[in-house]
C-alpha cells in the first residue's frame, strides 16, 4: 500500500519485528545504541547551528529523522561488514566510527578530515572502519556494494556487505541492473532502502509506477522484509532476522525501512512552507522522531532520566571538541592539490607500476597476432597472479571476443572468467567494487560506444573515488573496450573516445598498435594500482608481429616506430598502422616521415614528441578520433608551446570528419584518415606535387577483415 504522512509498508514483515521495548537486547546494548543515535542527532543539530556561519563551504544533505536506520542496521551486522551509503550520510558515517572529529574537520574543509577536505559531506569515507565510499550521485554506490560482494564470493569469503540508498535509486536502472546481478551470484549482500516517499521534493505516487519496493522485488531470487526506520529496536530486531533468513539460505536480502525527513533536501533548514509536503503535528512528530521514541522505550524499560542525561552531556562535549578543532585546524596545503589522483602522488609516472611476478619465461621471440597477443597477456597474468579475473558481456561465447579470450573459461574456470548481463553501468561498478576489494578485474566491453552507457560511474566514480578518499584506496582496474570501423558499422559503432576518458583526472588511457604492445602495455595496465582504459582497434586484431614475451612497457612511453627527418607524424591506434605505409611510399621519393606512436594517451611521453619535432621541425598529428576538440587538438598546444620558436611551419591536425559516420563505403572512406591522407599532408606540407599512388595497396588489413564479428 501506498503510505501517508509516516506511515510504513507491511509487505513480507516477520512477526514480532514492530517491537518498540528493549526485548532481547540487553540494557547497555540499548544505552550504547542511544548513544549513536544521540551523536547522529546532535551532530546534524551542531551543524545547522554553525552552517549560518559560512565556514562549512559543503552542501550538506541532514538526516534528522534518518537516524535510527544506520544506527540500527550498523549494531546488528557482524565484524568485518564492508558499507556503501549515500550523500545523506553523517548517520552511518558516525554510527560505524563515532569520530566526530574527522567529520566536522571534512565539513570544514580541512587537513583533519576524512580525506582532507578533498571529499566534503556528500563523499564521506572511513574505509578502515568499512564504510569504502558515498556518492553524490544517486545510485551510484550500489553496483559498486555488488562488486565488492562479488570479491567476497571470489576469495571463498562469507563477510557482508550493505549499501544504503533513498527510494529515489531505485528509479535508477542501475539498481535494477545490480539487484538483478546480486540475485543471480546468489551474493551475501544485504539492501537497505531508506524511504522518505520524496526523492528531493517529489513524492513517491507521482515518480513510481509500482505499488512498492518490497513487492516488486519479490519476482526476484531473494529475502525480502519491510520495517519502520523510526524505531531503532525494530531496525535491530527485523536485522537481524534478515541475516538469520540469509545464513539458512545465501541470497541477497533486501530490507525496506520508511521514515520521515523533517529538514529540507540539502541545507539546514525545514521547509515545510514549500507546499510539496504537510507540516506534522506535535503528536506525529513525536511519533516519527527516532530518539523521542527510543527515549520512550528506555523508560518504558525502567532507565532512569539521569542515565540519558549523562549521554547527552558526553556527547555534547565531545561535538563541542570537534567543533573547536575543526575551526582550529589548517586547511590542506598546496601540494595536496595534485596528490591522491593516482596512486603514487603528483603526476602518473612510469614508476607506478608493479614489479612483473613472472619477468620474462625464456621463450624466444614468437610471431603473433595482435588478437593472440592480448589473449596471451590475460593468460599470463591469471597464471601469475589469482586476483585477476576476466568478464564482460559475451566473454566466454564461442566467438571469445573476436577470439582474445580463447581458451580462458576452460583454463582458468567459470569463476576467473565469465559473462556478465546487458548491464554496462553496474557491471563496471562491479569491477570498480572488485578492485578496491583488492582483486584486479579485466572487465571487457566488445564496442566503446556501449561504454557511453557507464559513462557514470566511470566519470562520477572509477576516475574519483581514489581522490574522494583522500588517497586510501586503490583501483587496479582494466577496462578493455573495442574501436573503430568495421564492417559497415555506421555512427554507434565507429567510435574511439579516447579523448574524453584522458579529459577525465585519474585515468589512464591505453591504445596499442602492434602485438608487442598488446602484450606489454596489457600486462602493465593489470600490474598498475590504477583504473586504465585499454582501447583496441579490431583491423589490429589481424596484425602479425614479433612479440618478446619478457618485455613489459611502462605506461609512459612513445616509441619511434620509424626514424625520419624531415616530418613528425605523431599517431594513436591504427594511424600508426597508415603512418607506416605513408611513410613507405613517401620515402621512394626521398621524404623521410618520423612514425610516433603515442601508445599512452594518458599518462603521455611528451619528450619524445618534443624532441622528434625538434629535429624535423614540422609535425602532422594523425588521430584515430575527430579533429575538433580531440587528442589531436592537445598534441598541437604541447608541440606549438614547447617548439614553438623552431617550427617551419604551422603543425596540420588529421582525424574523422566533423560527422557521424556513414554506412556507406564511399562515404567511409572519405570519414577515416588514411595514408593517402597523410601522404597528401605531407607533400602539401612539403610544396611538393601529389605522386601518383594508384598502384599501392592501402587497404591490405581491411581485406581481410570479414563480417561483422
Amino acid at each position: 500500500m501506498r503510505r501517508g504522512l509516516g506511515a510504513t509498508v507491511e509487505e513480507d514483515r516477520p512477526k514480532g519485528s514492530s517491537a518498540t521495548s528493549s526485548g532481547s537486547l540487553e540494557k547497555p546494548e540499548v544505552l550504547r545504541l542511544y548513544r549513536k543515535l544521540m551523536l547522529a542527532r546532535r551532530a546534524e543539530e551542531r551543524i545547522r547551528q554553525e552552517y549560518g556561519k559560512d565556514e562549512m563551504k559543503t552542501p550538506v544533505h541532514l538526516g534528522i529523522g534518518q537516524e535510527a536506520i544506520p544506527a540500527g542496521v550498523c549494531s546488528a551486522v557482524p565484524p568485518g561488514t564492508t558499507f556503501f551509503g549515500t550523500y545523506r550520510n553523517h548517520a552511518l558515517f558516525l554510527a560505524l566510527t563515532e569520530d566526530s572529529d574527522r567529520l566536522f574537520g571534512e565539513l570544514y574543509g580541512k587537513v583533519t578530515g576524512t580525506a582532507k577536505g578533498k571529499a566534503g559531506s556528500m563523499h564521506l569515507g572511513a574505509p578502515a572502519d568499512g564504510l569504502m565510499a558515498t556518492s553524490a550521485v544517486v545510485g551510484t554506490t550500489i553496483p559498486v556494494a555488488v562488486g565488492v560482494a562479488l570479491a567476497n564470493q571470489y576469495r571463498q569469503s562469507d563477510a557482508l556487505v550493505v549499501s544504503f540508498f533513498g527510494d529515489g535509486a531505485v528509479e535508477e536502472g542501475v539498481f535494477w541492473e545490480s539487484f538483478n546481478f546480486a540475485c543471480l551470484k546468489k551474493l551475501r549482500l544485504l539492501f537497505v532502502c531508506e524511504d522518505n516517499g520524496l526523492a528531493i521534493h517529489t513524492p513517491a505516487d507521482q515518480r513510481q509506477g509500482f505499488r512498492s519496493l518490497p513487492e516488486a522485488a519479490r519476482g526476484f531470487h531473494c529475502h525480502v522484509a519491510s520495517g519502520d526506520g523510526s524505531d531503532l529496536l525494530s531496525v535491530v530486531a527485523l536485522t537481524r532476522q534478515m541475516l538469520e533468513r540469509m545464513a539458512k539460505e545465501v541470497r541477497p536480502g533486501l530490507l525496506h525501512f520508511t521514515y520521515f525527513r523533517f529538514l529540507e533536501h540539502v541545507g539546514p533548514r525545514e521547509d515545510f512552507d514549500a507546499g510539496y509536503r504537510p507540516r506534522p503535528s506535535d503528536e506525529e512528530r513525536q511519533r516519527l522522531d527516532p530518539v523521542t521514541r527510543l527515549e520512550r522505550a528506555l523508560c518504558q524499560s525502567g532507565c532512569r532520566p539521569e542515565e540519558l542525561a549523562v549521554i547527552r552531556k558526553a556527547v555534547e562535549e565531545q561535538l563541542e571538541r570537534s567543533v573547536r578543532s575543526a575551526r582550529a585546524a589548517p586547511f590542506a596545503p598546496e601540494e595536496e592539490l595534485i596528490r591522491d589522483v593516482f596512486s603514487v602522488d603528483g603526476q602518473p609516472s612510469a614508476t607506478d607500476i608493479r614489479p612483473p611476478r613472472c619477468p620474462g619465461r625464456g621463450e624466444p621471440k614468437q610471431v603473433l597476432s595482435f588478437r593472440r597477443a592480448i589473449n596471451l597477456a590475460l593468460e599470463h597474468e591469471m597464471d601469475d597472479d589469482p586476483t585477476v579475473f576476466v568478464f564482460g558481456l559475451d566473454v566466454p561465447d564461442h566467438k571469445r571476443i573476436y577470439g582474445s579470450t580463447r581458451g580462458l573459461v576452460e583454463r582458468f574456470g567459470p569463476r576467473r572468467c565469465f559473462g556478465t548481463p546487458l548491464s554496462e553501468d553496474a557491471m563496471t561498478g562491479v569491477a570498480l567494487g572488485a578492485a578496491i576489494s583488492g582483486l584486479r578485474p579485466v572487465h571487457v566491453h566488445i564496442r566503446v560506444d556501449f561504454l557511453l552507457l557507464a559513462m557514470n560511474q566511470i566519470a562520477n566514480m572509477v576516475s574519483t573515488l581514489r581522490y574522494m578518499s583522500g588517497g586510501t584506496l586503490r583501483i587496479p582496474l582494466v577496462i578493455r573496450a573495442v574501436i573503430g570501423r568495421g564492417w559497415g558499422q555506421s555512427a554507434q559503432h565507429s567510435k574511439s573516445l579516447h579523448s574524453v576518458f584522458a579529459h577525465l583526472p585519474g585515468l589512464k588511457v591505453v591504445m596499442p598498435a602492434s602485438p608487442q604492445d598488446a602484450y606489454s602495455l596489457l600486462r602493465a595496465s593489470i600490474r598498475d594500482d590504477n583504473p586504465v582504459i585499454f582501447l583496441e582497434h579490431r583491423w589490429l586484431y589481424d596484425v602479425e608481429g614479433e612479440v618478446d614475451e619478457g618485455h613489459v612497457a611502462p605506461l609512459e612511453s612513445s616509441l619511434v616506430r620509424r626514424a625520419g627527418k624531415d616530418v613528425t607524424a605523431v599517431c594513436t591506434s591504427w594511424m600508426v598502422i597508415e603512418a607506416m605505409k605513408a611513410a613507405e611510399v613517401l620515402a621512394r621519393r626521398g621524404i623521410e616521415l618520423e612514425v610516433i606512436d603515442v601508445r599512452t594517451i594518458t599518462p603521455l611521453d611528451e619528450q619524445t614528441i618534443v624532441d622528434s619535432v625538434k629535429k624535423t621541425r614540422r609535425c602532422v598529428v594523425a588521430d584515430y578520433d575527430w579533429v575538433f576538440c580531440g587528442f589531436s587538438a592537445e598534441i598541437a598546444a604541447l608541440v606549438g608551446a614547447r617548439c614553438f620558436g623552431e617550427l617551419a611551419q604551422p603543425i596540420e591536425r588529421l582525424g574523422f570528419a566533423h560527422v557521424p559516420c556513414p554506412t556507406t563505403r564511399p562515404l567511409e572512406n572519405l570519414f577515416y584518415p588514411s595514408a593517402v591522407t597523410i601522404i597528401r599532408t605531407v607533400e602539401r606540407m612539403l610544396e611538393l606535387e601529389e605522386a601518383d599512388v594508384t598502384g599501392e595497396s592501402f587497404y591490405s588489413y581491411e581485406q581481410r577483415f570479414k563480417g561483422p564479428f
